[in-house]
């Protein structure tokens, strides 16, 4: 997982660096403005889904809040339609007043993926249509079936229902046990269904599946309303760019991850040095000019690493700022650089992170000391 996740999100760095830069470029043309957000709004839940595959083996802090659930639905939709055979269609029907849950939007997006991926499975071969309800309903002492020991009070509903080909009743009940599936090997790892049962419960909701063999399925998930007021949006911050002379020396191996950061931070306007290997980064610092305000360093390179390149820069340039990027989070490097007293933003790095960590950086006397309301590295 962690080797996935290192090379997976170098690609997205790369993917979300030119198409912000792309972005910055089309001043006057609003619909391609918008698609390119829905670029950036798609890798930021396959990020999210990135961390999501590595808290399988540590744990990870919840990020829940409130959330509308037909908004996580609308958006998972749409990112699924592209993929759908011409023989499915689909079919929403939402009602967004007071569908509010408290739960991880990742998370959410993980159990409609999931349960639309099912019903699109089991209509393959014949087509059909996906419903997809997003309603209130009341539990009361009465509910039965296999919906948890659910509490009474109102639950926002969220009712997957396809024209497939069924669930066969002499299975039914051990489809939400791990790696349970009648799929090819090659098709599913039976994780889906256990992950999304896990996720549900998790929330403090429930979940239940019906199905005639032949006729379809339907499955509908319970998770607890939120009675509190809805989320407001965080305004956006400004974004930190350079000051008159400010230069950076960039380090990493990966050519498409160094040239749209070395793009990227050009765009902020720092003078930048882009070096693909350590020993070059050395070379780069030969000469009293070559004085730079921050290096930002990969972490994991082939050769020289991210921890020991930056100790031969501190033998040269004592006082330079050093940041460093990396696709994993390696705990025990991340300690070390800690001890350092050297900073770490996680890959893939937005532009308004990626500026607000460098001028952080710079600004600092020392990383290992935080300033006044921020935090010395980045999660």
């Amino acid at each position: 997982a962690g080797g996935i996740a290192h090379d997976f999100n170098n690609m997205l760095a790369a993917i979300i660096g030119y198409t912000e830069l792309v972005y910055g470029e089309l001043a006057g043309h609003k619909q391609m403005r918008e698609d390119l957000q829905q670029v950036l709004q798609a890798c930021e839940r396959a990020k999210n889904l990135v961390r999501q595959i590595l808290s399988f083996s540590r744990r990870s802090e919840e990020r829940k809040v409130e959330v509308e659930l037909s908004g996580i639905v609308k958006e998972t939709v749409k990112l699924l339609k592209a993929s759908l055979p011409a023989n499915i269609s689909v079919r929403q029907v939402m009602d967004r007043e007071g569908d509010q849950v408290y739960a991880d939007p990742t998370e959410l997006h993980q159990v409609v993926l999931n349960l639309c991926t099912n019903a699109f499975q089991a209509m393959r071969e014949q087509g059909g249509e996906l419903e997809i309800r997003v309603g209130l309903r009341l539990v009361d002492d009465s509910a039965t079936g296999s919906l948890l020991a659910l509490e009474p009070g109102e639950y926002v509903s969220l009712t997957v229902c396809d024209t497939g080909t069924g669930i066969a009743p002499e299975i039914i009940d051990q489809i939400f046990d791990p790696y349970f599936t009648t799929k090819r090997k090659e098709e599913g790892t039976g994780l889906g269904l256990a992950v999304t049962y896990g996720i549900v419960a998790a929330a403090g909701g429930g979940i239940s599946v019906s199905s005639t063999p032949g006729a379809g399925s339907c499955f509908e998930v319970l998770l607890p309303r939120s009675s509190g007021e809805r989320r407001v949006a965080v305004p956006e911050q400004r974004m930190e760019r350079a000051r008159a002379g400010e230069s950076v020396l960039l380090v990493d191996d990966q050519a498409y991850v160094l040239q749209s950061a070395r793009r990227l931070l050009e765009s902020l306007g720092y003078r930048v040095e882009a070096r693909d290997s350590g020993g070059a980064a050395l070379e780069c610092l030969e000469g009293e000019k070559n004085d730079f305000s921050v290096a930002i360093l990969d972490l994991d390179m082939p050769g020289m690493g991210g921890l020991e390149l930056a100790d031969r820069i501190r033998e040269r340039r004592p006082g330079m700022p050093i940041l460093f990027l990396s696709g994993v989070i390696d705990e025990s490097k991340l300690a070390a650089g800690r001890d350092r007293g050297h900073g770490l933003v996680a890959k893939p790095v937005s532009l308004g992170d990626l500026a607000r960590a460098v001028r952080q950086a710079i600004e600092q006397e020392a990383w290992g000391k935080a300033p006044a309301g921020g935090s010395a590295s980045l999660p």
